[in-house]
């Protein structure tokens, strides 16, 4: 051997006198009669992260809120119209919320007297910029409920 700490050497494994024992195949973890055997040795099955569940949740309740249609007649009556009064200054007013009779509050509808404001400042002049600011909202909340 030299001694020349420059110089690269391989050092080889010897061989070994020693029987390797073969293993022994491992017992079935199950016993049942009916086990699906095919498909033991499979992955997982995926499951998305919190955050990309948040994302894929939020796409679909945004794209739920803009191309979904008005179904009920009270849904407009009773808060659409009332809120464009609100935002407005003109439109329908419905008898439940008129002073004479005060049957329905306000209070629920000013809870979404924000978002048509800032729909008006993004677009103004332009009130589908101030529906839809409203229904992303309630997606938003419904979202972040969860």
């Amino acid at each position: 051997m030299t001694s020349n700490p420059k110089v690269q050497t391989i050092r080889f494994r010897g061989p070994t006198n020693v029987q390797t024992v073969p293993e022994k195949p491992p017992l079935p973890r199950h016993s049942g009669i009916l086990q699906d055997q095919l498909r033991r040795a499979q992955r997982r099955p995926w499951t998305p992260s919190y955050s990309l569940a948040v994302r894929i949740l939020f796409l679909v309740r945004v794209a739920g809120a803009m191309y979904s249609n008005i179904s009920d007649c009270d849904e407009v009556f009773n808060f659409w119209e009332p809120l464009h009064f609100l935002d407005q200054g003109y439109g329908f007013q419905t008898w439940e919320l008129s002073p004479q009779f005060a049957v329905r509050s306000w209070a629920y509808i000013l809870l979404h007297s924000l978002p048509p404001r800032l729909g008006n400042i993004i677009l103004p002049g332009d009130k589908r910029a101030a529906f839809f600011a409203v229904r992303i909202l309630l997606a938003a909340m419904s979202v972040f409920a969860v």
